[in-house]
């Protein structure tokens, strides 16, 4: 984080704690809702997963990166992304 700005650091430097204070509520729950909150996390977490083995997949096979990605990087839009100049497609 040495280029992060100053949301980004605030973001970065919060979010532990935060998580860490979820974790401890969550394990005082009783049984019930705590294996409720263990299903969504799990839910979530494969969710995630698909989504990120999909679009990695379909941007080695389209060589382009997502649009919103290439905004966010500065590219055209179709333009190769740096993640991929080095990946051979053929």
């Amino acid at each position: 984080m040495f280029f992060a700005s100053r949301k980004r650091l605030i973001i970065a430097y919060t979010l532990y704690p935060m998580i860490v204070v979820f974790i401890l509520l969550v394990l005082r729950l009783p049984h019930p809702e705590h294996e409720v909150v263990d299903v969504a996390v799990a839910v979530g977490i494969s969710l995630g997963t698909i989504s990120f083995v999909y679009h990695f997949v379909r941007a080695l096979a389209t060589g382009k990166l997502p649009a919103e990605l290439d905004s966010r990087m500065g590219l055209a839009n179709g333009q190769e992304g740096p993640l991929l100049d080095h990946v051979d497609l053929s």
